[in-house]
């Protein structure tokens, strides 16, 4: 999976390692069952703009895939959902790669980055010449719906649950042309 084809745009190497690890390994997944390109195999990210019949919200079930997460194995959570609404594959999975890439280069050493927008960008596979205010707006409006989708645990044996979201929080500063991206830290294998 080291060439997706989206959009006229290849994300080559996009799950590679950072410089610390083997350079064709993604840091996270270095030590985790769960691959961070999981959700566009899940049908998290869908084709065009889909919208669910009636205004319903998205729903997927993922409790295979992400059942081995530290969280879901050391919780015995035995059903996870994603819910929320539909993400586009065009740009709101060029900007989950763009969070991936940032979150691999740290590891499980934060939760909370701050780098400049145009590095983001750049890491979203945009070129240098598509980085204007519209586009600005478009992939803020990425990370909103990325932060809209609520991860579901759920523990049947005894009714435990929880729930957490696959962005915490996004904060850009256009005074300093920043951008704060937040994870839950209980989630650093996705990314």
């Amino acid at each position: 999976m080291d060439n997706i084809l989206i959009g006229n745009r290849f994300f080559i190497n996009s799950l590679r390692g950072n410089k610390f690890t083997d350079p064709n390994q993604h840091a996270a997944a270095s030590g985790s069952m769960v691959h961070p390109a999981v959700l566009l195999w899940l049908s998290i990210f869908v084709p065009g703009t889909q919208t669910a019949v009636n205004g319903e919200k998205h729903r997927v079930d993922v409790s295979a895939a992400l059942s081995s997460l530290m969280l879901s194995h050391h919780e015995r959570y035995d059903q996870i959902q994603i819910r929320g609404e539909r993400l586009n594959i065009l740009t709101d999975f060029s900007v989950w790669m763009g969070i991936i890439a940032v979150f691999s280069e740290q590891g499980a050493q934060t939760n909370t980055v701050t780098l400049p927008f145009p590095v983001f960008a750049h890491l979203c596979g945009f070129e240098s010449h598509e980085i204007t205010q519209r586009l600005r707006l478009r992939i803020f409006e990425a990370l909103t719906k990325i932060g809209s989708k609520v991860i579901q645990f759920h523990r049947r044996k005894d009714g435990k649950k929880c729930f957490t979201h696959m962005l915490k929080n996004a904060e850009f500063d256009p005074s300093t042309d920043t951008l704060t991206l937040q994870t839950d830290e209980r989630l650093w294998e996705i990314y």
